[in-house]
Parts: C-alpha cells; sequence; structure tokens
C-alpha cells in the first residue's frame, strides 16, 4: 500500500515569520538571543584591569594601611569592584550578552577614580612652598636679631640698613604666604569641582542603571507574552493534529473496511468468471478509483505531517531562542545590579574622601592665612617704622634748612661772604630731603600693595570668623603710641613735662587714636585708613 512509503520528498514552507504571524508575537527575531551568538565581555575585562592597575599604582605600600589616606580609603573599593567585576565577567561569559551598556555606564566613576587617586598628596603639594617659606623665616629672624642688636649699640646705619633688609624679607615672606594660600584655594577650589562632578556621575549613572533594567524587564515582559501565545498556537496546533489523525485513521478503517468487501466481491466475482466478467470489469474500475482516492488522501496526510513536523521545529526553535533571552534578561538585571552596587559603594568612597580632602586643605588654608596675617603685621611694623623715622628724618631736615635760609639771608643783608657756605648747605639739605621724600614714596606703595595683597585673606578670615584686629588699625595705634611716648621724652627732657602745651599736644594725640579707631572699626573704612597711611 502507499501508506508504507515514509520518505516523502516534500519541503515544508513553514518558518518563523509564518510562525510569528499565527502567533501575533511582539518581538522580532533580530531581538532574540540564539545559541551561536556569542558574549562581549572585552570592555568589561579591559575595565577590571584598569581597577587592578589603579590599586597596584595607588594602593600598594605602608600609605594603603593608614585608613585615613586617600589610598587606604579607596582600597576596600577598588578590591571590591575586582571581585564584582570578576562575577560580572562569569555572569556575562554564561550568557548571550553585551556588555558594552553597561560598561559604558562605569566609564565615568573609573575616569575620576583614575584623575582623584593620581592627585598629589597635600604634604607634597606644598613641600616647595612650605621649605621657601622656612628658609624666608630664618633668614626673617636673624635679621630681626641683628637690627635689635644694632639698635642696642646704638649703630644706627646698621639699624637702618637691616630694618630695610627685614623689609624686603618681610615683602618676599608675605609674597611666600600668598603663594601659599593661592595654592591652598586652587585646591579647595579643585576639591568642589571633583565633587560636583562626582554628584552629576552618581545622577546620571543611577539613571543609566535604571534605564538598562527597565529595559531588561521590558523585554522579559514581552517575551514572556510571546511564549505565552507560543504555547496557547502550540496547544492549537496539537489539538488539530490530534483531530486529523482520528479523522484519517477512522477514514483508512472506512476505506480498509470497503476494499475489503470490494475484495471478497471480487474474489466471488472471478468464482463467476465467465458469467460476472463485466460485473469484474465494473468493480475494477471502483476499486482503482478507491485507491486512487486513498492515495490523494495519503498525499495530503504525508503533507499534513510534514507541514506539522515543520511547525514543530520552528516552535521548538523559537521557544528556547524566548527561553534564552528571558534568562539573559535576568542575567542583564542582576548585572546591572552588581554594577549599580559598585557604583554607588563607589561614589560614596569618593564623596568621603573629596570631603577629607576638602577639610584638610581648608584647615591648611586657613593656617597660611593666619600665617599670612602675622607675616602682613610684621612687615606693616617694619615699614611703618622706617616710614616713621624718615617723616621724622624729613622734618628735622625741614627745620635746618629753614635755618640756613634765615642764616643765608642775614649775611646777605650785611654781605658776609658766609651767604655762599649756607646757599651750599641749603642745597645740600634740599636734595637730601627730596631723597628722603622719594624713599618715604617707596616705603608707602610697598605698604599699599602689600594691603591688597592681603585685603582677600583679611575677608576670608572675617568669613572664617577667626577674631583679629586689621594690622592696619595696630599700626595706628602703634604709630600714635610712639609720637605720644616722644612727646613726653621732649617734655621731660626740657623739664617741662606738665606744662599746658605738652598736655594740650598729648591730648591731641589721644583724640586723634581715637577717631582713627572709629574710622578703621569698620571695614567699609579700611581703604581710607589705608589712603591716610600713604599720605
Amino acid at each position: 500500500m502507499a501508506e508504507g512509503s515514509t520518505n516523502w520528498n516534500w519541503k515544508s514552507q513553514y518558518n518563523g515569520p509564518t510562525l510569528s504571524k499565527d502567533a501575533q508575537l511582539e518581538l522580532y527575531d533580530e531581538q532574540l538571543k540564539h545559541a551561536d551568538d556569542l558574549p562581549n565581555i572585552v570592555e568589561l575585562q579591559h575595565q577590571q584591569q584598569l581597577l587592578v592597575r589603579l590599586k597596584q599604582q595607588h594602593c600598594t605600600g605602608a600609605a594603603a594601611e593608614d585608613e585615613a589616606s586617600m589610598a587606604g580609603i579607596f582600597k576596600p573599593t577598588l578590591e571590591n569592584g575586582i571581585r564584582r567585576f570578576d562575577r560580572l565577567i562569569k555572569e556575562f561569559s554564561a550568557s548571550q550578552l553585551d556588555a558594552a551598556p553597561l560598561v559604558r555606564v562605569s566609564d565615568d566613576i573609573l575616569v575620576q577614580l583614575d584623575h582623584v587617586l593620581g592627585q598629589q598628596q597635600l604634604s607634597e603639594l606644598l613641600l616647595e612652598i612650605n621649605d621657601r617659606i622656612l628658609v624666608i623665616s630664618e633668614k626673617h629672624r636673624e635679621c630681626c636679631a641683628a637690627r635689635d642688636q644694632a639698635h642696642e649699640d646704638g649703630v644706627m646705619d646698621v639699624e637702618e640698613r637691616e630694618s630695610y633688609r627685614l623689609a624686603d624679607l618681610g615683602e618676599e615672606l608675605s609674597n611666600a604666604q600668598a603663594e601659599k594660600v593661592r595654592i591652598l584655594s586652587r585646591l579647595l577650589d579643585e576639591v568642589n569641582v571633583n565633587m560636583a562632578v562626582r554628584d552629576a556621575y552618581d545622577k546620571k549613572s543611577q539613571e543609566e542603571i535604571g534605564a538598562l533594567e527597565a529595559e531588561s524587564e521590558d523585554l522579559k515582559a514581552r517575551c514572556e507574552r510571546d511564549l505565552a501565545r507560543l504555547y496557547q498556537l502550540k496547544k492549537q496546533v496539537d489539538g488539530a493534529e490530534r483531530q486529523m489523525l482520528e479523522k484519517t485513521d477512522k477514514d483508512r478503517s472506512q476505506s480498509d473496511d470497503v476494499l475489503g468487501d470490494l475484495m471478497n466481491r471480487q474474489t466471488d466475482a472471478w468464482d463467476q468468471v465467465g458469467s460476472l466478467l463485466k460485473l469484474i470489469r465494473q468493480l475494477e474500475l471502483e476499486r482503482h478509483q478507491e485507491v486512487k482516492r486513498r492515495m490523494d488522501a495519503k498525499i495530503k496526510d504525508e503533507k499534513r505531517r510534514i507541514e506539522y513536523g515543520a511547525f514543530n521545529g520552528v516552535f521548538d526553535k523559537s521557544a528556547r531562542d524566548y527561553d534564552r533571552t528571558v534568562t539573559n534578561c535576568d542575567t542583564r538585571i542582576h548585572c546591572a545590579k552588581l554594577m549599580g552596587e559598585f557604583l554607588h559603594s563607589g561614589f560614596f568612597v569618593m564623596d568621603k574622601g573629596l570631603k577629607q580632602r576638602g577639610a584638610e586643605v581648608s584647615d591648611a588654608l586657613l593656617e597660611a592665612q593666619k600665617a599670612h596675617l602675622e607675616t602682613y603685621r610684621t612687615l606693616l611694623f617694619t615699614l611703618g617704622d622706617i616710614e616713621y623715622r624718615k617723616e621724622r628724618k624729613a622734618t628735622e631736615l625741614g627745620e635746618n634748612i629753614q635755618a640756613a635760609h634765615i642764616q643765608q639771608e642775614l649775611c646777605n643783608d650785611s654781605l658776609n661772604p658766609n651767604a655762599k657756605k649756607f646757599s651750599d648747605a641749603k642745597k645740600d639739605l634740599l636734595k637730601l630731603r627730596d631723597e628722603i621724600q622719594l624713599a618715604i614714596r617707596d616705603i608707602r606703595d610697598r605698604q599699599q600693595a602689600a594691603t591688597e595683597q592681603f585685603q582677600p585673606t583679611d575677608e576670608a578670615l572675617t568669613a572664617a570668623g577667626v577674631a583679629h584686629a586689621h594690622p592696619v588699625q595696630e599700626l595706628e595705634d602703634r604709630r600714635l603710641n610712639t609720637r605720644a611716648k616722644m612727646v613726653e621724652y621732649k617734655a621731660m627732657a626740657l623739664g617741662r613735662s606738665g606744662a599746658a602745651p605738652v598736655k594740650k599736644e598729648l591730648e591731641g594725640l589721644r583724640q586723634g587714636l581715637n577717631e582713627t579707631r572709629k574710622v578703621i572699626g569698620s571695614r567699609g573704612g579700611m581703604n581710607s585708613s589705608v589712603a591716610a597711611i600713604a599720605q
């Protein structure tokens, strides 16, 4: 019989698009993970190697054992990151996923980790300027001792020379302190910038991790819906196949009954060959028709069987792809959560490290500003002493010039030849007074420059709540006290310490001192006080 053959050389037209259309699937074949898809973990391995390199370069040796240092703070985070990347590599290797989208999320924190760990320690950055300040301070102390010794010995020319040298050293020290303040301010600005960048990167990474998880959850849900549709279609096709098999078996049984009856009748007919030849021919014709109908039915049945087998093959492949895609979605969600934990830990530790560095820089900046205050005060007092003495000398020269002019006029009146001598003396005194006034203007310019340089430090100390008197105010107090003391000494030398003019002059000095304090008391009047000193 024709049913005995099973090697029907027919090719089914049933394929993936046909299955997708019949089951009304949402996903395309390109969106599914296939058995021959290979995972991409090259960039993940590269990032793990970068973490290992950062640990080897910055978190080894004695510094890494100190938990308060930057290396000690970041070492646990780097070790934790290396372990998590090992786990991520294993997870991705067992899947068909591309790790590139997840790797891009961690690019920012690795770049910032490299930048933060690559920064020099505060002690290293300030080493050169601290050495410079130390050397200048030592020279300043030696010069100050030499000037005081010259003052005790009464060697005024040496004292004046050392005073000028002390002022020069004071300016160098003030400039060095101001440079240290600028360095620390720049470092504090860098820390603030790093904190802002860290906050932006943290927010961005959390958004990207959330987007990856949402995308994977959405793809997983769509896969599960398509799988449900596939199994529903499979159930319907299996039911239809069972019905067709039952119908085919029933038809074949009926056909067997008909063929058996015809065979029996044909046998009887052959027994009556002579008389029933016509009937035999008729029965043969009926038999031929029945066999032909049976062959047509077999062809249809075999075609149906082949189509059903092709459907099962396409279904099984698609179902495996969907199951594999769901598994990969779970893996991707798990890996995204692992990466999110690493990023959260990394940004938390980076925030801690940056805050600690900011605190160190702020403390060092405040100490540098206090040192700048002391240096500026010393410089201003040194320049003020020189200015006071130069002014006193200029005043004495003015009196001498007036006396020489009077003597010259008296000699001229009597045609005394000594008039030429007094005229030459007056010219020499005028020339010397001009040189002293030029030196006074230079000192005032240096005071003005030092005060302008100190102005940002003064504002910073005031903002930090550090109580301090402005050196300009202290200099004015010192100057007025010195003048009052000189007036008393002069009165004592003349034996008129209780005279009314002396008391009046002292009272005027005290009143001027109080008025100056009132003016300088407000920070807004500080510039006018500096201008008053320059005059």
